[in-house]
């Protein structure tokens, strides 16, 4: 073979047969003990990165912002909506004979169309196509209730917010958040929260600790260090953190939310209590406490 092609004389052999001549008497991927007279690697011998290494680091930071630039694109803001329930609301079917005058408000495609030509070509391309009427049920007179697709689109554009909310924290362009990014996240996010209006300052790091555990308790099962921002997108627990986006939250609502102050704060009282040494751990005795002592190992 190296006859027909010389190139083959210089593929490194990986088998040695048993006692042949220059076989190795170690084992194959036995690592051999380094000899005396080499010397460490120095970190200046690490290759540079290469000129097209580096292209293509910058051409994958560019597509992802170009990305995340088209998604902002899709965001509907308040008028937006208000325009479309108003053009929905215009073209409503009217009830046939038979049917409750006030009942639930439905919709047919042709009437749909229209209102979709009305709408800018960004709206109907990622709100208002053929697809998207057909993701709901239909009457026998081929018509849908038109509450149940104005709710889809509200929350669809809400998602897509905290889409690129998220990954904004995501620096490496993965589709997933470390503990440390999440954490930054939180924190950030605490100040457009009105039902944390007043939250003590020196309060945030247990509360944004507190909040953090849970998304990774529930998300990150395997213990990964990571959480995937789709898992956060369809967990309920995002939804119960963006409740407090409200202005004020029923007693309650407080009480059942784990991100409300009223929460944090009891679970902070109870930590507090628990740590009999107060050196800020609790050890395996001091968590046994918890609940009464009903733990089990």
């Amino acid at each position: 073979l190296s006859a027909k092609d010389p190139s083959l004389e210089h593929i490194p052999r990986f088998y040695f047969a048993r006692g042949a001549a220059g076989a190795s008497a170690e084992p194959y991927g036995q690592p051999q003990p380094p000899s005396p007279s080499a010397a460490p690697p120095s970190p200046s011998d690490a290759a540079a990165p290469s000129a097209a290494s580096l292209a293509r680091t910058r051409l994958l930071s560019v597509a992802r912002q170009r990305l995340l630039e088209r998604k902002a694109s899709q965001l509907l803001d308040t008028a937006q909506l208000e325009t479309l329930w108003s053009a929905l609301s215009r073209r409503l079917a009217r009830p046939l004979p038979g049917e409750k005058a006030h009942g639930e408000p439905l919709i047919g495609y042709d009437a749909f169309a229209q209102v979709a030509a009305e709408m800018p070509a960004g709206m109907r391309e990622n709100y208002m196509r053929a697809a998207h009427f057909l993701k709901f049920p239909a009457d026998r007179h081929a018509r849908i209730a038109v509450t149940p697709y104005f709710q889809w689109v509200m929350r669809r554009s809400t998602l897509l917010k905290s889409m690129l909310e998220l990954s904004a924290y995501d620096s490496a362009g993965s589709g997933k958040l470390s503990e440390a990014q999440l954490e930054n996240f939180i924190a950030e996010l605490l100040p457009t929260l009105p039902a944390l209006e007043g939250l003590q300052e020196s309060f945030t790091p247990f509360y944004v600790c507190s909040a953090v555990r849970k998304f990774f308790f529930f998300l990150d099962p395997k213990r990964r260090g990571h959480v995937r921002i789709r898992d956060m997108l369809a967990s309920p627990i995002l939804n119960e953190l963006h409740e407090l986006r409200r202005e004020s939250l029923g007693e309650e609502e407080s009480k059942n939310n784990w991100f409300s102050q009223q929460t944090a704060l009891a679970v902070y009282g109870e930590y507090l209590q628990l740590d009999a040494d107060q050196n800020g751990m609790l050890c395996p005795a001091e968590l046994g406490l918890y609940g009464g002592g009903g733990l089990t190992a």
